[in-house]
């Protein structure tokens, strides 16, 4: 098992805390080079460490952005070409609820862009070095708060009557739609699944995989189980040409909401996203 991803190079967004930084561990552990990204130098330096000690390999490295804004997401995929020339798996895990409205500095509402408009940039800029190591695998972080959202288009932005869980569960239901999307565009020797990794005990206000689901007083052995479904859909043998799907926390294939399904949902929120991005993506 610790030569699963010998050679490959693995990016994980969203490992500074909880079952990101777990995820980070196990996929050190299975030999690949994983890269942290970090918001803040100084705790992901600590955070390199850390999972360089646990997981008893020298392969961590650490990039600093700030995956809010699409400066920061560019500048990343930028940083990571200009050390690696392919990439085996990425993570797309950073997960935020902010309890006030705001925006950012393109002028997007601050969940969709952290939760979801980064990972449909990142993914996109990173293309190419994903066909460069195929087999590659893409994993996107979602939530079963998804369940019973729906995407406004006239309100993408959350300017009507702000709500925290609202704009959350719209942004993970983003994700699902651009996950399922995404599998029809991709080259061969590239997948694309996302996982519902469920809830682990967090402080009020974390952001990161720590926090996923948004609930502060989940079991902790959701988390564990989470980090096992991760794992799994990263690394699994079997999983090497399974596309389009959803997981479960214990990595078992799970049905997403109706609204996620819909075809022209997704192709519309392509196109907004790639309106919303143009200047990076284009």
């Amino acid at each position: 098992m610790e030569s699963l991803l010998q050679g490959k190079t693995a990016l994980v967004t969203g490992a500074m805390s909880g079952i990101g930084k777990q995820t980070a561990i196990g996929l050190a552990k299975r030999g690949a080079t994983v890269v942290l990204v970090a918001r803040d130098r100084e705790r992901g330096a600590v955070r390199k460490q850390e999972v360089r000690r646990i997981s008893g390999s020298p392969q961590v490295e650490l990039l600093v952005a700030d995956l809010s804004t699409q400066r920061g997401v560019a500048g990343l995929a930028e940083a990571f070409r200009a050390r690696w020339d392919d990439l085996s798996v990425l993570v797309n895990g950073i997960d935020a609820r902010f309890e006030q409205r705001s925006v950012t500095e393109d002028g997007v509402e601050r969940t969709l862009a952290t939760n979801y408009l980064s990972a449909f940039l990142l993914t996109n800029l990173l293309r190419e070095e994903l066909r460069a190591g195929a087999p590659s695998r893409i994993v996107n972080v979602a939530s079963r708060a998804h369940r019973g959202a729906h995407l406004d288009f006239d309100d993408l932005h959350s300017e009507r009557d702000y709500s925290a869980q609202r704009a959350y569960a719209q942004s993970k239901l983003a994700m699902i739609l651009f996950t399922y999307e995404l599998a029809s565009r991709l080259d061969s020797g590239v997948t694309v699944n996302c996982v519902e990794p469920g809830a682990v005990l967090t402080p009020r206000g974390a952001t990161g995989l720590a926090r996923v689901g948004g609930v502060l007083a989940a079991p902790l052995r959701r988390g564990r189980r989470g980090v096992r479904g991760l794992l799994h859909v990263a690394t699994a043998p079997d999983l090497e040409t399974v596309s389009a799907e959803c997981f479960s926390p214990s990595g078992a294939e799970r049905r997403t909401s109706n609204e996620s399904y819909d075809p022209m949902v997704a192709a519309q929120l392509w196109e907004a996203s790639e309106a919303l991005a143009a200047a990076r993506v284009g």
